[in-house]
C-alpha cells in the first residue's frame, strides 16, 4: 500500500492547505513539530501603541520570524497537522 503524508496548515474558519508532502509519516510529523514550535516563538506584539521605537523593533523582528518560518507562506496558520493519503484508493 502506497501512502503519502501531507503537512497541512489550517486557518480557523478558512480551511486547510497542504504545505509539503512526505513519503514517511515520521518525517511529516517532525516537520509539523518544527512548525508548531516555531509558531510558539512568534515575537510578542508591543502593548505600548504610542512608542514608535517599540513598533519598529517588533516589525523588524516579526519580518525575520516570518521569513524564517518553516511553513513559509503558511506562517499565519492556527494549526498544523499531518494528513495521510492512500495512493491506492480510488
Amino acid at each position: 500500500m502506497s501512502k503519502i503524508y501531507l503537512a497541512m496548515a489550517s486557518v480557523d474558519f478558512e480551511g486547510s492547505s497542504a504545505i509539503k508532502a512526505f513519503s514517511k509519516n515520521h518525517d511529516a510529523n517532525e516537520f509539523i513539530s518544527l512548525c508548531n514550535d516555531y509558531s510558539k516563538a512568534k515575537p510578542e506584539c508591543p502593548i505600548n501603541i504610542l512608542d514608535e521605537s517599540l513598533w519598529d523593533e517588533w516589525s523588524k523582528n516579526h519580518k525575520v520570524w516570518i521569513d524564517n518560518h518553516p511553513a513559509k507562506v503558511d506562517y499565519y496558520a492556527d494549526n498544523y497537522y499531518v494528513e495521510e493519503i492512500d495512493l491506492n484508493q480510488g
